[in-house]
């Protein structure tokens, strides 16, 4: 009995060892997109992203794209997807002009007990820039009206 039980163990540690975090995904992803990777792209996208995960490995396929710095994190929830952030630039080069642009964040779900890739989200760790300053006191007057 034993003897079950730690093999039940060790293959339940196994399993987790090989599970992929959504980051880790996002990291593959974006590794197979600059190699215009187109089958493991569509095997890292969700459904409704593989059409979409084509289109970007034909767009790659002579833009001679590099990562640079590339570190991702999960940062948390939002409309029902998991979302991760990478800081690190992407650069690709057309008619050898380089572009940099920055990489962002995206939107994954588990399919089939896998994360999958479903395109680009807004950012959870911006904050809405707002003019928080205060009015200073010789315009309170004209900005409330005159008291009294």
């Amino acid at each position: 009995m034993k003897r079950l039980l730690m093999i039940a163990l060790l293959l339940v540690l196994a399993s987790c060892a090989q599970s992929v975090t959504p980051a880790q995904t996002i990291e593959k992803y974006l590794q197979a997109r600059v190699a215009s990777d187109t089958t493991t792209l569509q095997q890292l996208a969700c459904a409704d992203w593989e059409a979409q995960a084509a289109l970007e490995a034909e767009s790659f396929r002579s833009a001679n794209g590099q990562l640079e710095d590339m570190v991702c994190r999960e940062t948390g929830q939002a409309d029902g997807y998991t979302v991760v952030e990478c800081d690190g630039r992407l650069l690709t080069t057309y008619d050898g002009e380089t572009r940099e642009r920055e990489l962002g964040a995206y939107r994954l779900l588990q399919e089939g007990g896998e994360w999958k890739m479903c395109g680009e989200a807004a950012s959870l760790s911006e904050a809405p820039v707002t003019d928080a300053s205060p009015v200073p006191a010789a315009d309170a007057t004209e900005a409330i009206g005159p008291q009294g």
